[in-house]
C-alpha cells in the first residue's frame, strides 16, 4: 500500500531538516502543510525552504500564491489528493510536513462538506460585524445555533461570522454540517510527532527569530507593508514588524515580541496533535509491511527492525541532532481495543468523560498500560482533537485560563511576600530611629529596651 508520512510538531522543533533526510532516504518529495509558506512573498518570516533545500528535495505547495489570492483548507485538501494520485505512480512513499494542523487534518481526515458562502451573504455578515459588533453576533449565534455557540471561540470573529453565514444562507444550523466523519484514504498514513525539552525548544525559537532578522525579515515585511490588512499577513513575525514600521515599537522590542508570540504559538501546537508517538494505521486494518518499519533505520543504525503489528515510535531530538529514535511497541489488538472502547463510551456519555473513562479502564485492564501512564495528558488531548476539534480548542482555552489564574495567585503570593518584607524593613527603620534617638539623649541600652519593650540584645546590636 502507498504511504504518506506526516511529520508534525511545534514551530522550531526541527521538522524541516528531518523531512529532508527522510525524503532523501526514501527517494521521494515533500508536500508542505504550512498555510503561510504558500505565499511567494513570505519566505523569511515563514522559514520557507531555502533554494539549497529546494534543490536537495522537490517541494510542493511552497511559494505558489500571491498575497491577494484566496485559498482555503478545502482547496488544499482537493489539490493535495489530486497531486498524491500522480505522485504515487512514481513513489511508494510521500512526505507531508508543516505546522498548519487544519491543512494536515484536511489531508488525513478530510473536511466537512460545508457549503461555500456566496458573496452577498459574506457582505451582509461583514456589514453586521462592522456596525453591530462581535458581541451582538455572538448573541445571534446563540439563538440560531446554540450547540455550536457552546464550543466556538467567541473571541474569534471569523469563526462566529462563518457559522452565521451558513445559518443565514442555508436556513440550517452550522452544527448540522459538522459531521466530523473521517474520510477514508486510499493510502496508509504514518504520523510522526516531534518533541524537544521546552527550554531547548524556546532557545531554538529565539535563535531562529534572530536569524530571520539577520536574513532580512524587516526588509521583507516592509515590501509587503501595503498589504498588511490581508489575512495572509495576520501572522507572527509580520504583525510585530509592522508595529515597528508604524513607529509604535522599537526594533528590539518587536523582536522580543516575535520570540514571545512564537513561543506561545509553539505551546498551542504541543497541546494539539503533535503526539510523542507514531501510529501505523489504515482503514482496512491491514498489517504494516515490514519495509515501512525500516523508517527507523534512516536515523539510527542501532534501532533495527521490529516485527510487531502496530508500531509506536517516540522521537526525542537532543542537542539539535536526531540521535534517538526509540520504538515502544504495542499490539494492534490493544490499540484496536482502546479505540473501540472510546467509541462505545462516547455513545453513552459526554466526549470528555468518555475519553477519561477509556484511559482509566485500559490502564486498569493492562491495555497500553505503560504507554498511557506515561502519556495520559497527551493521549487525552489527541483523542479529544480527533473526535471534535472545536471542543478541543474550548478545553485548551479553559486550561490556559486556569493556568493564568494559578499564575495570578502565585504572583499575588509573591507580591504579598514582597509587601511583607517591605513592611518589615519599614518597621526596622522606625525601631532603629527610636533607639538612636533615645541613646543620643543619654539613656542606657537597658532603659531603652525596657521603654520599647524589646530584648536588650536588640538594642545593643544597634548601638554597639
Amino acid at each position: 500500500m502507498k504511504t504518506l508520512i506526516v511529520l508534525i510538531g511545534p514551530t522550531g522543533v526541527g521538522k524541516t531538516e528531518l523531512s529532508l533526510r527522510l525524503a532523501e532516504h526514501f527517494g521521494t518529495c515533500i508536500i508542505s502543510a504550512d498555510s503561510r509558506q504558500l505565499y511567494a512573498d513570505l519566505k523569511i518570516g515563514t522559514a520557507a525552504p531555502t533554494p539549497e533545500q529546494l534543490q536537495r528535495v522537490r517541494h510542493y505547495f511552497v511559494g505558489t500564491l500571491q498575497l491577494t489570492d484566496y485559498y482555503s483548507a478545502a482547496q488544499y485538501e482537493a489539490e493535495v489528493l489530486q497531486l498524491l494520485e500522480q505522485l504515487y505512480t512514481r513513489h511508494e512513499v510521500v512526505l507531508l510536513t508543516g505546522g498548519s494542523m487544519m491543512y494536515v487534518d484536511a489531508v488525513c481526515k478530510g473536511i466537512d462538506d460545508i457549503p461555500t458562502v456566496d458573496a452577498e451573504t459574506r457582505r451582509l455578515m461583514l456589514h453586521k460585524y462592522e456596525t453591530e459588533g462581535l458581541e451582538h453576533l455572538c448573541a445571534e449565534l446563540k439563538l440560531l445555533d446554540p450547540e455550536y455557540y457552546k464550543i466556538v471561540d467567541l473571541k474569534n470573529h471569523k469563526r462566529v461570522i462563518h457559522a452565521l453565514e451558513i445559518c443565514y444562507m442555508t436556513g440550517k444550523t452550522y452544527t448540522s454540517f459538522r459531521t466530523q466523519q473521517k474520510k477514508e484514504r486510499p493510502f496508509r498514513i504514518i504520523k510522526i510527532g516531534l518533541t524537544r525539552d521546552r527550554e531547548e525548544l524556546y532557545a531554538r525559537i529565539n535563535q531562529r527569530v534572530e536569524q530571520m532578522i539577520t536574513d532580512g525579515l524587516v526588509e521583507e515585511a516592509r515590501s509587503v507593508y501595503p498589504h498588511r490588512a490581508l489575512n495572509s499577513l495576520n501572522t507572527v513575525g509580520y504583525k510585530e514588524i509592522f508595529n515597528y514600521l508604524d513607529g509604535e515599537w522599537t526594533l528590539p522590542f518587536a523582536i522580543e515580541k516575535i520570540q514571545q508570540n512564537s513561543r506561545i504559538y509553539s505551546r498551542k501546537q504541543i497541546k494539539i496533535p503533535t503526539p510523542k508517538f507514531v501510529v501505523f494505521y489504515n482503514g482496512d486494518e491491514e498489517q504494516p509491511e515490514r519495509k515501512e518499519i525500516l523508517l527507523s533505520k534512516a536515523f539510527s543504525a542501532n534501532t533495527g527492525e521490529t516485527n510487531m503489528e502496530l508500531v509506536v515510535l517516540q522521537i526525542n531530538i537532543n542537542k539539535g541532532q536526531n540521535e534517538e529514535l526509540k520504538a515502544a511497541c504495542k499490539t494492534l489488538q490493544e490499540y484496536a481495543e482502546f479505540t473501540e472502547r472510546a467509541r462505545e463510551h462516547r455513545k453513552e456519555m459526554e466526549l470528555e468523560d468518555a475519553i477519561r473513562t477509556t484511559i482509566d479502564e485500559c490502564i486498569r485492564d493492562g491495555i497500553l498500560k505503560d504507554f498511557l501512564l506515561k502519556n495520559k495528558a497527551e493521549v487525552y488531548h489527541m483523542c479529544l482533537y480527533e473526535f471534535d476539534v472545536e471542543l478541543h480548542e474550548r478545553v485548551l482555552r479553559e486550561e490556559e485560563r486556569e493556568e493564568g489564574r494559578i499564575e495570578g495567585r502565585r504572583e499575588g503570593r509573591r507580591e504579598g511576600i514582597r509587601e511583607g518584607r517591605l513592611e518589615g524593613q519599614r518597621e526596622e527603620r522606625i525601631f532603629a530611629k527610636q533607639v538612636f534617638k533615645a541613646f543620643l539623649s543619654g539613656k542606657t541600652p537597658e532603659a531603652i529596651a525596657e521603654e520599647l519593650n524589646v530584648p536588650v540584645e536588640e538594642v545593643k546590636n544597634l548601638v554597639d
